[in-house]
C-alpha cells in the first residue's frame, strides 16, 4: 500500500468570502489527510468577486490544520483588463500569491479574448514567469458535453457542481473503456 506523508488538493474554486463556510471546506478536507490546499482566486468574467484573492489570502497566513497557498489569475474582461499582465502578476507576487492560473485555454475563454497564450501580448509576462520559476497552472481542457449533463446532474440531485463533474466525467470513461 502507498504511504503519503503530504497529499495536496491542489485546485479548489470556492465561493471564500463566507469565512465560515470555508474555515469549515478547509476542516473537512483536513480530516481526509489533505496537508496542502490551493485556493484559486479566478477572474470576474467567473462571477468572482475581487475581494476573494484578499480572503484566500487571509487562510494563507491564519489557517493552520494545512498549508494553503494562493493562485491568482488575470484580470481581462473587466475594468483592470487594460493593466499589462506583467503589471498584474508582479501585484500577486507582491501581495503574496504563490502561483498563477490561466483560464486562457479554457474553450469559452479562449473564444471570448479571441487570443490564445501564444499571442505576443503575454511574452512580457512568461519571460518573467521563466525568470522567477514562479508556478503556472493552465485551464487547458473543458468538454461542453461535460458541463451540460453534469448541470442536469447537479439540479436533478441537488449536487455540488464539480463533483456531478467528476462523475460524468467517470461515467465517460467507463462508456469509452478509458481505464481510471
Amino acid at each position: 500500500m502507498l504511504e503519503l506523508s503530504r497529499f495536496a488538493d491542489c485546485h479548489i474554486h470556492m465561493e471564500i468570502n463566507d469565512f465560515k463556510k470555508t474555515e469549515s471546506m478547509l476542516d473537512f478536507i483536513s480530516t481526509l489527510g489533505v496537508t496542502d490546499a490551493t485556493i484559486l482566486c479566478l477572474e470576474n468574467y467567473l462571477g468572482c468577486d475581487r475581494a476573494n484573492m484578499f480572503s484566500a489570502l487571509y487562510f494563507k497566513t491564519h489557517y493552520k490544520k494545512i498549508n494553503v497557498r494562493v493562485f491568482g489569475s488575470l484580470y481581462e474582461f473587466d475594468i483592470y483588463k487594460d493593466v499589462p499582465f506583467l503589471d498584474q502578476l508582479k501585484r500577486m507576487m507582491k501581495m503574496g500569491c504563490d502561483g498563477i492560473k490561466l483560464m486562457n485555454m479554457k474553450p469559452d475563454v479562449r473564444k471570448a479574448l479571441g487570443r490564445g497564450l501564444n499571442h505576443p501580448i503575454y511574452e512580457p509576462m512568461f519571460a518573467y514567469l521563466e525568470k522567477t520559476q514562479f508556478p503556472i497552472m493552465l485551464h487547458s481542457v473543458d468538454p461542453e458535453e461535460f458541463w451540460g449533463e453534469a448541470a442536469n446532474l447537479t439540479k436533478q440531485c441537488e449536487m455540488e457542481k464539480i463533483l456531478a463533474y467528476m462523475l460524468v466525467m467517470i461515467k465517460k470513461c467507463k462508456e469509452k473503456g478509458i481505464p481510471l
